[in-house]
């Protein structure tokens, strides 16, 4: 959301804020898809320390992107601006203006939006791991 962009920045912003809307309700509609479905079973080769890393590092990204636009929703509605999905409506406010609150939450959706980045970039290594130097199958 930087300056040199300011011409289109309104627009720009609205679109993240109304694909980070899409974003958590897909996210939301996995997660219950994953709850009622089996999950596939790792290599029984593979050593227990990366199993444990494989099942933290899903969590944490499943977490991650729940957590990442619900802090912005929380952040918006402590600014007081209005949450709208591509202009056509906007969520219910569930929290009053509070500008200490809208600070502590912009820098907390930035730490979520760098860990959430930290941990894709994990999950693709992880996957080119499997894919490239392991060969078996889980990529």
């Amino acid at each position: 959301m930087v300056r040199s962009l300011e011409p289109w920045q309104p627009t720009l912003l609205s679109m993240h804020k109304s694909f980070g809307i899409i974003a958590f309700i897909a996210v939301v509609f996995r997660v219950v898809v994953c709850l009622g479905s089996a999950v596939p079973s790792l290599p029984g080769d593979l050593p227990g320390a990366q199993r444990f890393i494989a099942r933290l590092s899903h969590l944490l990204l499943y977490a991650a992107m729940i957590a990442l636009p619900a802090s912005d929703y929380l952040m918006q509605n402590a600014a007081g601006r209005p949450l709208t999905f591509f202009g056509q409506f906007a969520l219910p406010t569930v929290l009053p203006i509070n500008l200490d609150a809208y600070g502590l939450l912009r820098e907390v959706h930035g730490v979520f939006a760098l860990g959430l980045m930290a941990l894709v970039l994990l999950h693709i290594a992880g996957a080119l791991y499997h894919g490239w130097v392991r060969r078996d199958g889980v990529l």
